[in-house]
């Protein structure tokens, strides 16, 4: 029973803002430097569901000494393949 309050209470839920156009991409994990990018959607986004990632490096924190979880991931993920 508890499943289906929850369901019935995210259902109820206000939609989202929209996340601002910006994002931070780390391309050096040693320093964790980040560059913020200002991008746009396109109207006809998305094509295709092609992903590709090259030294992909994440952590869980905000703050630049927080350890890397995820380091130099690198991958292709074509598109209508399922993850």
């Amino acid at each position: 029973m508890v499943s289906v309050e929850r369901i019935l209470g995210y259902g109820n839920l206000p939609p989202e803002t929209p996340v601002p156009a910006l994002v931070k991409v780390s391309t050096k994990h040693e320093k964790h430097a980040a560059v913020e990018m200002k991008y746009e959607v396109p109207k006809d986004w998305p094509k295709e569901g092609h992903i590709e990632m090259k030294q992909l490096c994440l952590s869980y924190g905000v703050d630049a000494n927080s350890p890397l979880t995820l380091k130099h991931i690198t991958c292709d993920i074509p598109a209508t393949f399922k993850v």
